[in-house]
């Protein structure tokens, strides 16, 4: 489980507010569910780049993380 810090309090502020003012939505795309909206406040990544990725890979995003944690920018979200 994440540890709350201020980036990620931040992160997630921003991801709400992201999607409060309609930012595109679907519980089924790795890059515009929560998580990936969350992504891309974090990462900088476009919602396509996150899907790109999550693509490459099995499982759901515990499992995408835990292959990508040493290449990709998420690591900040899950180990702040």
């Amino acid at each position: 489980m994440a540890t709350p810090c201020l980036e990620l309090i931040d992160a997630l502020r921003k991801t709400a507010e992201k999607l409060q003012n309609g930012a595109p939505y679907a519980g089924g795309n790795h890059g515009t569910c929560n998580c990936g909206n969350l992504l891309q406040v974090v990462t900088k990544l476009s919602k396509e780049e996150i899907l790109t990725y999550a693509h490459t890979g099995f499982g759901e995003w515990a499992e995408l993380a835990e292959e990508y944690i040493a290449t990709l920018p998420m690591y900040r979200l899950i180990y702040c």
